[in-house]
């Protein structure tokens, strides 16, 4: 007679077979429903989110996905009539696959890369349940005390390393100012009133999920790929090829929607290297070596410009130079986590009676906005992001490099995309402020297809919105920045 099976390996069958069954449900809801083009027409983040993602994930989007996925998934089981968890799961890899090839673009218009970004839990998740379920239950058949004894000393012992390694004093610096040399005086009343956390997740979690340390990511050896340059660039069988000056073009061909096209097909190549001191360009692509491109920075002195601003010079300014860095969306305590070089660089700077550079620490809460596009608007800009009903003339208020230009000081910007301000990626934004040309502009390597992918600018896997190291022929993009402005 045969032996029954225990209870428990019957409830782990079913509970395995029904997990990875909603599971596939989901990821071919993805692949079928959110495959069809669900874009965002709203100017912003907060009213994307607000009110084309809010109603949608409440309304019809969980219909339409599970209604799918039922569909397929009925068709699936009547066709091949799947009874076993194998194959299930090589059904479900396969959907997650087939989604993830879709569309990795992550933007505030597209929000599907989302859903697929979510599908490399599903498969780790599922990976893992079923290998580990599998050793386990091979490890009780041969030793059941032995292995149930195994299980407990695991999660005693990792539990307690977990606690004493992450958890226990992850708030410690919280309250500390961001060299360590001052601490806020939560007791204070005169004050806003901040609460002291009694956990910090953020700090416990901190690197768990870091793909550039779990996958080795180096930018040594990341030199792209030529063909992506011969695909966009004219005269790559040239050394050299010159970028144009962004800041020299109309204010339609700076539009983030057209700024690729403008540097492709406003690149100029050379061989004489004797060019690159006699052209007005600063930026330069180094194609000597074919494998190893480089790009050449070069900052042109302006004398005309130099004179012109001298005479607009304050006698009584503080300072003959201005270096801002704006970082986005992290905060003081939070800044020592992530920022723990650029803070050293500033430290050695900080409190020194002999040096040349002042600097300040603001504690306390000084957010304005509680996102990037809002927040960046108001720093540039010095006034709350409009309603498009608010926007009467755009000219209105001029942003901060007017300021620097007025008072005598000649700008240079640099940002970490392909793009010349945040917020400057459509027709609709265009409408709303005026982004004032910079006089020197470095963001047209940017646009290079090796670093930032003209058919998915905001991928998750390469660009500036990559969860991967972000870097392009051997160096970390913001290098390119802090050469360029430095």
């Amino acid at each position: 007679m045969a032996k029954a099976k225990p209870l428990w390996k019957k409830m782990w069958k079913s509970f395995t077979v029904y997990v990875l069954l909603i599971c596939l449900l989901v990821v071919q809801g993805n692949t079928i429903f959110l495959g069809m083009e669900k874009k965002c027409s709203y100017p912003s983040e907060s009213h994307c989110m607000f009110r084309f993602v809010g109603p949608h994930i409440r309304g019809d989007w969980p219909i339409g996905i599970f209604a799918a996925s039922a569909c397929l998934s009925a068709a699936i089981v009547l066709i091949y009539r799947v009874k076993e968890i194998s194959n299930w799961f090589i059904l479900l890899v396969f959907a997650d696959i087939k989604a993830m090839t879709q569309n990795w673009q992550l933007d505030f218009f597209h929000y599907d890369a989302l859903f697929n970004l979510s599908l490399l839990g599903f498969v780790a998740i599922e990976m893992v349940i079923l290998i580990a379920a599998k050793l386990i239950s091979m490890s009780y058949a041969k030793n059941a005390k032995g292995t149930i004894l195994c299980l407990i000393s695991s999660v005693i012992f990792g539990s307690l390393y977990f606690y004493f390694s992450r958890v226990y004093g992850a708030c410690d610096h919280y309250s500390e100012g961001v060299f360590g040399n001052n601490k806020i005086d939560y007791q204070n009343e005169e004050y806003c009133k901040i609460t002291e956390p009694v956990s910090c997740p953020v700090d416990i979690l901190d690197g768990i999920l870091d793909m550039t340390s779990l996958l080795f990511i180096s930018c040594e050896n990341n030199y792209g790929s030529f063909d992506k340059l011969k695909e966009r660039f004219d005269g790559t069988n040239h050394d050299y090829i010159a970028l144009p000056r962004v800041e020299n073009m109309t204010e339609e061909q700076r539009l983030d929607s057209n700024l690729y096209m403008s540097v492709f097909l406003n690149s100029v190549p050379f061989n004489d290297s004797s060019e690159i001191k006699n052209s007005d360009k600063e930026i330069f692509l180094d194609l000597r070596n074919k494998q190893r491109p480089q790009y050449i920075i070069d900052v042109k002195r302006n004398e005309t410009l130099v004179k012109e601003r001298r005479a607009m010079l304050n006698p009584d300014r503080l300072t003959d130079n201005i270096l801002v860095l704006y970082t986005d969306a992290i905060s003081r305590a939070h800044s020592k986590r992530k920022l723990s070089k650029t803070l050293k660089w500033f430290q050695e700077k900080y409190d020194k009676p002999d040096s040349d550079w002042e600097l300040f620490e603001f504690f306390r809460y000084h957010v304005v906005e509680g996102r990037t596009l809002e927040s960046m608007f108001e720093m540039i800009f010095g006034i709350p992001w409009p309603e498009d009903e608010e926007v009467k003339d755009k000219y209105a208020h001029l942003p901060l490099v007017d300021t620097f230009k007025k008072n005598g000081y000649i700008t240079g910007h640099y940002l970490d995309k392909c793009g010349v301000i945040q917020f400057h990626s459509s027709q609709n934004q265009l409408k709303k402020a005026y982004a004032e040309p910079w006089d020197h502009e470095g963001v047209a390597m940017n646009c290079d297809p090796n670093y930032q992918d003209p058919k998915s600018p905001y991928s998750i896997v390469q660009g500036p919105s990559a969860v991967f190291r972000r870097c392009f022929y051997g160096k970390d993009a913001h290098d390119y920045g802090l050469e360029y402005g430095t």
